[in-house]
């Protein structure tokens, strides 16, 4: 979905004759579009719920891509690059963001976890920069405590 901004990019500067510059701005409204349809969705979620708003980001993205798959190549930047690239976009800012009331499922103690700060995981790992993993187990012990302990 992504990759709109690179195809856009070309199509803007091969097609249309824009610069490099202008072919970057003439994709802001698009990449405001992301930003505008993620600050939307937490407070669309308790109103019509997680679900239904992530069905209607998607349907809102979908209506985007179908519109651009009509464009020419004597297309104006209105019909074929912006007005299409928002849909698509803000689309996808409504259906890729979590609901602020989700949480990490628990897990069982031991589970391997990433957490910030270190080096690149493995893919099996889970990703929970919030788990309680990433701090330490058990506090440190000095002196005659640690010596009792063991």
């Amino acid at each position: 979905m992504f990759c709109m901004w690179f195809f856009m990019t070309l199509y803007a500067q091969n097609v249309l004759g824009y610069s490099p510059l202008g072919a970057g701005l003439a994709l802001v409204p698009s990449s405001l579009a992301v930003v505008l349809g993620s600050k939307l969705a937490p407070r669309l979620m308790p109103v019509v719920g997680a679900r239904n708003v992530a069905v209607i980001g998607s349907l809102v993205a979908a209506a985007g891509f179908g519109w651009q798959s009509t464009m020419t190549a004597d297309g104006s930047y209105l019909t074929a690059i912006m007005f299409p690239g928002i849909l698509m976009m803000a689309g996808a800012g409504l259906a890729a963001t979590r609901s602020p009331r989700s949480r990490p499922r628990a897990r069982r103690r031991g589970t391997p976890v990433w957490c910030p700060g270190w080096s690149t995981p493995p893919a099996r790992w889970a990703v929970h920069s919030d788990s309680p993993s990433c701090r330490p187990s058990r506090p440190r012990v000095r002196g005659a405590a640690r010596r009792r302990r063991h």
